[in-house]
């Protein structure tokens, strides 16, 4: 582990830990540009999880935030199948493991549902750019909030799909989802986005798993970046972006949000699920020609059908 360059106030060690992890980081240019959105969520760590707890990493990629948090004094789990098709290139997996290894991370690369780890371990469960990549949350958020301890901390990034550029684009007749060439061009699995959320969905999607305390927070990452980069009109514009966007915190282009774990919280069971869904999906009611049971449906659903 690399020693101290310097302490001094609280933000100033979080500048730090960024610098001497970038130092060393593999992949030079990743971390460019991402220094509001790891100082406002380290900030949210720092001021909710007492230095020294224990922390899992649920998507950590390459690792960069989780080396941030272990720079800081954490005890780091970084969980990530390492997937995406850049992990895939060369020798990148290895260059992870590496610099995970140097970093004093355990890094577990396996998908967060097939990972052997204690229930109730964790002090706090991160997300950050994850749900969006997940078809069934529900059981991305039963498998987190297993893994962590009563009253210990889940926080989730994830992008705005209200956000004011997305606004725009639609308004002028463009899409607001993925180029439609990434999709076209995709080899392997596909691995994008497969659902954004609003401000006020994931404030729902969190109350409806159980959290309390739920605070949700919306934040322009990237946004000031692109100001101080810009020059001339385009600067100009990128202003009353950030300005527009900043009066209207809906239009914002990330959610940073979080909550507490209840001392009795238990999992959504399939079941639970199931009798929620048939008052959304009108078509499980009116067309359950046989009479079958809820458990019957739920088990053929497992099942594939």
């Amino acid at each position: 582990m690399m020693p101290w360059k310097g302490i001094g106030g609280l933000e100033e060690k979080i500048h730090v830990a960024i610098r001497d992890v970038k130092e060393v980081f593999p992949f030079k240019g990743y971390m460019d540009g991402k220094e509001s959105k790891y100082l406002h969520l380290i900030e949210i760590v720092l001021r909710e999880v007492p230095s020294g707890s224990k922390i899992l990493d649920v998507g950590c990629g390459p690792c960069d935030l989780t080396a941030i948090l272990a720079r800081l004094g954490y005890i780091v789990v970084g969980v990530d199948d390492l997937r995406d098709p850049w992990h895939l290139i060369g020798d990148n997996i290895r260059r992870i493991k590496d610099f995970a290894k140097e970093l004093g991370i355990t890094l577990i690369i396996e998908p967060i549902e097939k990972v052997q780890l204690n229930q109730n371990s964790f002090d706090a469960v991160l997300m950050v750019d994850i749900l969006e990549h997940h078809l069934t949350p529900r059981n991305l958020f039963n498998r987190a909030l297993s893994l962590l301890k009563p009253n210990g901390l889940l926080l989730i990034e994830t992008p705005n799909a209200a956000m004011l550029a997305k606004r725009l684009l639609l308004l002028l007749g463009k899409s607001n989802y993925q180029d439609v060439n990434f999709l076209f061009y995709n080899v392997g699995t596909y691995r994008y986005h497969v659902r954004e959320y609003t401000v006020q969905e994931v404030n729902k999607v969190l109350r409806l798993i159980g959290l309390n305390h739920v605070k949700v927070e919306t934040s322009n990452h990237g946004i000031h970046e692109i100001v101080m980069k810009a020059r001339g009109f385009k600067r100009f514009i990128a202003r009353m972006y950030h300005l527009l966007s900043n009066i209207y915190p809906s239009f914002r282009s990330t959610i940073i949000a979080y909550g507490r774990k209840p001392e009795d919280w238990k999992p959504i069971t399939e079941l639970e699920a199931f009798k929620s869904l048939k008052n959304v999906y009108p078509h499980l009611v009116k067309y359950n020609l046989n009479g079958e049971s809820d458990e019957e449906t739920v088990e053929r659903l497992s099942k594939g059908g």
